[in-house]
């Protein structure tokens, strides 16, 4: 929950690190001598970052609606040139 709704809104910079800080704690590897970069990448995976996460999370809700307004676009292109 601690996104809901960021693909709409988007996220400030300080937060996707407090995100990427609250993920490598969540990892389960101790503290000391812990690199959070690498216990995030052990641990989630190339694709679980939190900053990947939201890049990812906004073209997925983004992109559908970019194609539908492209697609009538075209269509009212397409209209317009045929009506001339």
């Amino acid at each position: 929950m601690a996104t809901w709704g960021q693909s709409a809104v988007g996220l400030s910079a300080a937060y996707v690190d407090k995100l990427r800080v609250m993920a490598g704690m969540c990892t389960g590897i101790n503290q000391s001598g812990r690199c959070l970069t690498t216990a995030r990448a052990v641990s989630y995976g190339r694709r679980g970052d939190p900053w990947l996460r939201v890049i990812m999370d906004a073209i997925t809700a983004w992109l559908p609606v970019a194609l539908h307004l492209s697609q009538r676009f075209i269509v009212l292109d397409v209209r317009l040139a045929w009506s001339r």
